[in-house]
């Protein structure tokens, strides 16, 4: 498949999610993170439960996306106003957002770029991660909990080539 990574000199390994777990249950594992849920209201009810049942709900915030801004446009705008005023509110910054699109994003035509690249400038010192709620929507062979791994992984800088070295990275949660 040429979409299907290659790691030569790598190997990743994640323990899959059990039970009941999701793509938020997931993000919840990066240390030090933020995750910010910008979507319509009722979309985010499972993901509000995922976070208190964590005790992680102090690291989760929503985002409700009215309906004048899908309807008259203005979203790429909306995402990093929203983000910039929940980063402006907490201290110290969080090292990693993820910021959660839906399924409306796909129909409004949303461009990540627009909002990604100016809060990158605005926060150099948090690593932005776009995360995807949307069931339906599949491009690439990737399945969406396989991208949330990578995403988990892609902020990771080496300390230096080790021979014979792996890293286990997963949780240990009962």
């Amino acid at each position: 498949m040429a979409d299907t990574p290659r790691f030569p000199d790598e190997l990743d390994y994640f323990l899959p999610a059990h039970g009941s777990w999701n793509l938020p249950h997931m993000a919840f594992l990066m240390p030090e993170s933020h995750l910010l849920f910008a979507c319509p209201a009722g979309c985010t009810r499972v993901v509000s439960l995922a976070a208190a049942e964590l005790g992680a709900s102090h690291r989760f915030s929503s985002l409700f996306v009215p309906e004048d801004v899908i309807l008259l446009g203005g979203m790429e705008e909306f995402l990093f106003n929203g983000a910039s005023e929940l980063l402006d509110s907490l201290t110290p910054l969080p090292k990693v957002l993820f910021l959660f699109v839906s399924c409306i994003d796909d129909f409004l035509g949303t461009d990540p770029q627009q909002f990604l690249v100016p809060l990158r400038e605005k926060y150099p010192a948090v690593t932005f991660l776009l995360g995807h709620m949307n069931p339906i929507k599949r491009q690439s062979s990737l399945p969406p909990v396989v991208n949330m791994q990578k995403q988990l992984v892609a902020p990771l800088t080496s300390t230096g080539r080790q021979q014979n070295a792996v890293n286990l990275i997963g949780s240990n949660r009962p």
